[in-house]
């Protein structure tokens, strides 16, 4: 993958656990989403934002959790432009936010928490 997120600060005792594919690789950073049941790689706007990987894992290794961070301070990627105190959701780029416009409430399962800074190609957000 690309764009992964990195800590920065903020609490980092509230963690879960979410359950991949085997098949599935994922980098530390990652954006985690819901699909089908199990957690899955962030890939597209309308997706169920889960958390931030803290570990990784290999494709294939035999393991089916990984640890995923709920809250916290974060470096990530944006798509356009997120302004400090916007609500960012989901953006339309893997492990990338963007400014929530509310077009519809189904955009509110993206939310990922609010942009700390400002930014066009990074921002800090605290995660919700």
């Amino acid at each position: 993958m690309a764009n992964e997120a990195v800590r920065v600060g903020g609490p980092s005792d509230n963690k879960q656990t979410a359950v991949m594919a085997d098949a599935t690789a994922v980098a530390v950073g990652s954006v985690i989403v819901h699909g089908n049941g199990i957690g899955t790689i962030h890939s597209s706007i309308n997706e169920t934002f889960l958390g931030i990987a803290e570990n990784g894992k290999a494709a294939s290794d035999g393991r089916l959790d990984i640890c995923i961070a709920v809250e916290g301070d974060f470096l990530i990627g944006v798509d356009g432009t997120v302004t400090a105190g916007d609500i960012v959701c989901l953006g339309t780029t893997a492990n990338k936010v963007r400014k929530l416009e509310i077009t519809s409430f189904e955009k509110l399962k993206g939310v990922v928490g609010q942009a700390l800074t400002t930014g066009t190609t990074t921002v800090i957000v605290r995660l919700w």
